[in-house]
């Protein structure tokens, strides 16, 4: 959307899929499983050709950038994943859009092979 003071203006609209944050946990055996950590609103875009290549340099395979609000009882990381309904995402690196902690950009790989 627009920027406003050198921050990006993400407006409520935008924000309409809801997903779970997981973190993962070691299982018995060796095995890992999830637990959800957190509900949350996002954005969910998929990148360019362009945007692919540079995200895939920095930060290994990257297919979509999510958008959410900041939340200062939920802290993700690269080691998690959001799941949309049936769409999953591995998360790739986090950061944040402003010093006020109002949003946080996700870079995720969508997980296809599910």
């Amino acid at each position: 959307m627009g920027y406003g003071n050198g921050v990006e203006v993400i407006g409520a609209g935008s924000i309409r899929y809801t997903g779970i944050t997981d973190r993962p946990q070691s299982g018995g055996g060796g095995t890992l499983s999830w637990s959800n950590t957190a509900t949350v609103s996002a954005k969910i875009e998929p990148l360019s050709a362009h945007e692919r290549f540079h995200a895939d340099q920095l930060r290994g395979p990257v297919s979509h950038k999510i958008t959410m609000r900041y939340r200062s009882d939920v802290t993700v990381t690269a080691a998690m994943r959001i799941s949309f309904d049936s769409r999953l995402f591995n998360i790739r690196g986090v950061r944040k859009l402003d010093e006020i902690n109002q949003w946080i950009e996700v870079m995720a790989e969508e997980d296809v092979g599910q």
